[in-house]
């Protein structure tokens, strides 16, 4: 069977770099909206490394991200092709008038992989875990991001099994925006009890699929979530291979070994759109590209501020973006 492939570009948290899907017959989700993907109930994923864990927390790599979203969800989420804020695990909120306090009306009737309730104590465990040094699951991780994300919480408190409290040490305009972080989308309490630290590779959240089989360097199996509660998702399984060098993953992708891909080389993009079986998808970035100057240097030149203004006049971000990423 011939199959309909399709490539895009710019998922959020990337910039400069292609995303490319083979995708036919069924629906998948994308940051572009729901597309046809492989008459197949399997849909295999070509990510440039593998992931390194299965705790949201301790990922710090956009390839394992984009594997374990898969798992966890947030209490709020993006509209897919947008950054504005939809409902996730959290149907409804208030934020008070003085913008310190966030009350979450919580789904109901929700639950985590291994079984267990999704609730407001699971929601106050698994953020507490990160900003709590003794709490009973602290040490089952390192949070990279905790005094990013949870840093200006003062206090999280279930107010009853379906509502939950934050209250901020001070006004943080974006922070339901924070709230869809990777870092801080919930773990189940009883998981992080029955693993501690093993919870890496024993996930267990509440999104669309649940980890099924890892082989390290070879494969990562996700299963189907039937009972999740926005629905049991068309595709059935998802498999995430590494795939590191990029001439690789686009021989992959041609020959059908892979349905999906990223971070295509932009100078493959022209080539790409020609084929009449692949489709480019491009959506917009909120991922940055910077250098960073050390202005705590007491030695030239970069103590002099004219030097630092000087380097940044010199470089022409005009033509990176035009030459080097081909318009990406």
């Amino acid at each position: 069977m011939k199959r309909r492939k399709r490539y895009g570009r710019g998922m959020p948290g990337i910039v400069g770099a292609a995303t490319a899907v083979v995708l036919a017959g069924l629906l998948w989700a994308t940051p572009f909206g729901a597309v046809a993907v492989a008459d197949s109930d399997t849909l295999v994923v070509g990510l440039v490394a593998e992931p390194v864990t299965f705790d949201p927390p301790q990922v710090t790599d956009l390839n394992t991200a984009r594997a374990v979203r898969r798992i966890y969800e947030g209490l709020t989420g993006f509209i897919p092709g947008t950054y504005d804020i939809e409902p996730a695990l959290a149907e409804s909120w208030d934020i008070s008038d003085d913008g310190t306090v966030y009350t979450f009306r919580l789904r109901q009737g929700v639950k985590f992989h291994d079984g267990s309730p999704f609730d407001a104590e699971a929601v106050k465990y698994s953020m507490e875990r990160q900003i709590i040094d003794d709490h009973p699951a602290h040490a089952t991780g390192k949070y990279p991001f905790a005094k990013n994300y949870l840093g200006n919480v003062d206090t999280i408190e279930a107010v009853d099994s379906h509502t939950v409290k934050f209250t901020l040490k001070e006004p943080f305009a974006p922070f339901l925006q924070y709230l869809t972080h990777l870092s801080i989308r919930i773990v189940s309490p009883k998981a992080l009890q029955d693993w501690g630290a093993d919870i890496a590779t024993h996930p267990s959240g509440t999104g669309p699929y649940k980890l099924a089989e890892w082989q390290p360097g070879v494969k990562a199996v996700f299963e189907a979530n039937e009972d999740y509660w926005d629905g049991a998702p068309s595709v059935k399984k998802l498999v995430f291979v590494p795939i590191v060098e990029a001439q690789a993953r686009l021989s992959a992708i041609t020959t059908g070994e892979i349905d999906l891909t990223y971070d295509v080389p932009t100078e493959s993009l022209e080539a790409l759109r020609a084929e009449p079986d692949l489709a480019v998808l491009e959506g917009l970035s909120a991922h940055v590209w910077y250098f960073i100057l050390n202005t705590k240097l007491e030695s030239p030149p970069f103590n002099n501020k004219l030097v630092r203004q000087a380097m940044n006049y010199a470089v022409d971000k005009e033509a990176i973006v035009t030459n080097i990423l081909q318009g990406t």
